[in-house]
């Protein structure tokens, strides 16, 4: 495997690690109980590897530390809240782009790192809205002074998507600054974005695509309940360390 390869299987080992640990803090269950135990040792020989190839592991954990203390706060501030998010994929974009052939600087890489960190917590918040009432952490929950609604009040939700649309033009600069020929995946991934929250362009025919390993250029969104008009998936993989990947948006 390559240094991107083993990056990328080692932070996503180190995610769902994250994960559970979450869980077991928030809603322990003997499911989530099993996964620990069972993959234990995996856990912590990805976080090693992590290490080995240079990945500042600890800056991550430290992130996950603080943004603990941000939800025994209550806060209610959507840039603060998605901040810490927005710091470790930063990080760990970054890492990617310094490993691989991409057309995106370190310090682009970066910054729409952190501009998709952003993004996707605040996603997660609407799409779990009515979950998370009463039981998790969720800053527009916090907002809605009724605390039992089914549904996200109006303005709760328009102030959560102007949020993401400001982040999002944020990345379009970014985008554009980099490659030009890359604007049309962006678009695609900003589509899938506002579809997830149920925000749909039906003048327009996206043809989505997902690759296996998330490489290069490519933009990757993986979400069954993302997907809205016309959807394509494709993957061509050779071997282990090539794969091609197509965005189309018309």
């Amino acid at each position: 495997m390559t240094e991107l390869q083993q990056l990328l299987a080692g932070i996503s080992i180190f995610t769902l690690s994250t994960k559970v640990k979450d869980d077991l803090n928030d809603q322990p269950s003997w499911k989530t109980k099993a996964i620990d135990a069972y993959y234990g040792n995996s856990f912590q020989c990805a976080r090693h590897r992590l290490i080995d190839i240079g990945l500042d592991v600890g800056q991550l954990e430290e992130i996950i530390q603080q943004q603990q203390s941000i939800e025994k706060q209550a806060v209610t501030d959507l840039d603060i809240a998605s901040e810490l998010t927005g710091k470790a994929y930063c990080q760990v974009a970054g890492e990617i782009a310094a490993r691989s052939d991409s057309s995106f600087t370190k310090s682009q890489a970066e910054n729409l790192g952190e501009v998709l960190g952003r993004v996707v917590y605040i996603v997660d918040a609407v799409r779990d809205f009515k979950k998370d009432q009463g039981r998790q952490y969720n800053p527009l929950c916090l907002r809605d002074e009724s605390s039992n609604s089914n549904e996200i009040p109006y303005e709760i939700r328009k102030e959560a998507l102007h949020f993401i649309g400001n982040q999002l033009n944020r990345g379009r600069e970014i985008v554009h600054e980099a490659s030009e020929s890359l604007a049309s995946a962006w678009y695609s991934l900003e589509r899938s974005l506002f579809a997830s929250v149920g925000v749909n362009d039906h003048e327009s025919v996206i043809l989505y695509s997902a690759c296996c390993v998330p490489c290069g250029n490519a933009f990757v969104v993986i979400d069954e309940k993302a997907i809205s008009g016309c959807a394509m998936t494709l993957c061509c993989c050779y071997g282990v360390s090539f794969c091609g990947c197509t965005n189309w948006c018309c």
